[in-house]
C-alpha cells in the first residue's frame, strides 16, 4: 500500500493580473509524496531530520524584532538565538529544543525551492565583487552550495525509501474565473485518477491524506472530491498535517 500526502500549491483565486500582476499566483494544483507503507516509519523519520535544517535556515532568514507591535515579547526571537547557538549539524539533529521547534513549526515549500532566493544571492554576490567585499560574495555562494546540497539530499531521501512526487497543476490563465469558483471539486479528481494509476501499476491500494478545505462550513470539499472520483482507499482528513506536509 502507498501513503500518498497531498496538499494544494499556488492560489485557489482566479487569476487577476489588475492591478499587480504578483498578486495572484498564475498557477495552482496539488501535489505530494506517496511512500510505500513498509518504509514509511524510516521515511518519516528522516524526513523529521531534513526537516529541521529547513526550518532552522526559514527561522535564521527572517527580520524578526525581540517584541512584537503589542509590546509583547516574540518567542521567534529567543528560538532563533538558540539555534544561531548550536555550533554543527550534529548539534541541530541532537538537540532537542530544535526537535520541538520542527514539529512546531510549519515550513512551506516556496521557503526553500525559491528562484528568488537564489536571484537575491546571485545579486549580493555580484555587487559585492564589485565592491570588493569578498567575504560577502563567498558566503552567498557557500548558501547557494547549501540550497543544492539541500535539494540533492531531498532527492535522495525519496529514492532511499521508494517515495514518489505526484503532481496536478495548471495555468489559471488558460482558464475562465468561474472556473474556481470551486477549484478543489474540480481538480482533486486529477490527483486522485494519478493516486489510481499508481496503486494500480504497483497492484496495490493507497491511503490519501489530504487537508480540510471547507466549502460552507460543512462539507469537506476536497475529500467530497475524492469520493466523488470514485476514490476507493481511505481518505484521512486533519487539521494537523501528518509528517509537517
Amino acid at each position: 500500500m502507498f501513503a500518498l500526502f497531498m496538499d494544494e500549491f499556488g492560489h485557489e483565486r482566479p487569476y487577476d493580473p489588475a492591478p499587480d500582476p504578483t498578486t495572484y499566483n498564475p498557477v495552482f494544483g496539488y501535489g505530494g509524496i506517496a511512500v510505500p507503507a513498509r518504509n514509511l516509519a524510516a521515511f518519516a523519520t528522516h524526513f523529521f531530520d531534513l526537516k529541521t535544517f529547513a526550518m532552522r535556515n526559514m527561522l535564521l532568514n527572517k527580520q524578526i524584532s525581540p517584541t512584537k507591535a503589542n509590546g509583547k515579547q516574540d518567542a521567534r526571537f529567543a528560538d532563533i538565538a538558540h539555534l544561531k547557538a548550536l555550533p554543527n549539524n550534529k548539534a541541530i539533529l541532537e538537540d532537542q529544543r530544535v526537535r520541538r521547534l520542527c514539529a512546531k513549526y510549519e515550513v512551506k515549500g516556496d521557503e526553500i525551492f525559491s528562484r528568488q532566493y537564489l536571484i537575491k544571492q546571485r545579486g549580493i554576490i555580484r555587487d559585492a565583487t564589485k565592491l570588493g567585499q569578498l567575504s560577502e560574495a563567498a558566503r552567498a555562494r557557500r548558501k547557494i552550495r547549501g540550497f543544492f546540497n539541500f535539494m540533492r539530499a531531498f532527492l535522495k531521501l525519496l529514492s532511499e525509501h521508494g517515495a514518489q512526487p505526484i503532481y496536478f497543476g495548471v495555468d489559471k490563465r488558460r482558464y475562465h474565473a468561474q472556473d474556481f469558483a470551486a477549484p478543489h471539486l474540480k481538480f482533486v479528481p486529477e490527483i486522485v485518477q494519478m493516486a489510481f494509476d499508481l496503486a494500480q501499476r504497483h497492484n496495490t491500494t493507497a491511503a490519501l491524506y489530504i487537508d480540510r478545505h471547507h466549502t460552507d462550513g460543512r462539507e469537506d470539499a476536497s475529500g467530497s472530491a475524492a469520493r466523488q472520483s470514485g476514490w476507493k482507499g481511505r481518505v484521512n482528513q486533519d487539521e494537523k498535517r501528518p509528517l509537517g506536509l
